[in-house]
């Protein structure tokens, strides 16, 4: 009887362990998925940089009028101003989706608990933010 009842006990064990290996499993896909499409994001984003170097390097050649640096010039600190306030500087990136926000903003969030990207609505913990340098 004893016996009987340890091994259907080992068995529920077996197959609560099959749970967590297939949910872990699940999880670490998708977590693969969400790196891969992040991945190319930052690539998208790169090859959108390279061009827009080459258009600066370009107008420069040519002398390009005040006009036309000046729309340049206000594209690239557009680029650089958080999406959120609009006002002070990207200083930090969400490791989880690769978006960037201001310091200021993305701690607020994290104080309030409310830790979902503003970019995307990924959720991410505070050790996913870490500091950028331009």
């Amino acid at each position: 009887m004893q016996v009987q009842e340890s091994a259907s006990e080992q068995r529920a064990a077996a197959e609560s362990a099959r749970k967590r290996v297939d949910g872990l499993t699940d999880r670490a896909d998708a977590d693969a998925k969400a790196v891969a499409a992040a991945e190319r994001r930052v690539k998208q984003c790169e090859e959108e940089i390279a061009g827009l170097k080459k258009r600066n390097q370009k107008l420069t050649k040519i002398g390009g009028s005040n006009d036309e640096m000046k729309e340049e010039v206000d594209a690239y600190k557009s680029m650089m101003r958080c999406s959120v306030c609009n006002d002070r500087l990207k200083g930090v990136i969400i490791t989880r989706c690769y978006h960037m926000f201001c310091q200021e903003c993305i701690q607020t969030r994290i104080d309030n608990r409310a830790r979902k990207c503003p970019g995307c609505g990924a959720a991410f913990a505070a050790a996913d933010v870490k500091p950028i340098y331009f």
